[in-house]
């Protein structure tokens, strides 16, 4: 299991707002999440942007799945 795995429920990634120095430092010391956890979270957040502002220029509904289970978590937390 990931660390990302490990702190979906953390609710602390948002895809509007950057995070704080102590959301940062939470996510740090509770989750163990590392540089690498952060970039790729923040890439993440990029693309999921990008695709809903394609999706809504185009007037058309955007559905999202987790084929596996073990990321449904990360995308509820997102969603």
């Amino acid at each position: 299991m990931t660390n990302i795995a490990r702190y979906t429920n953390g609710h602390l990634f948002s895809l509007y707002t950057p995070m704080t120095d102590l959301e940062k430092q939470i996510a740090t010391k509770l989750g163990a999440l590392t540089a690498k956890d952060f970039d790729d979270v923040k890439k993440f957040g990029d693309r999921i942007l990008k695709i809903s502002a394609y999706s809504s220029e185009r007037n058309c509904q955007l559905y999202v799945d987790a084929e596996q289970t073990f990321i449904q978590a990360g995308i509820e937390s997102f969603g």
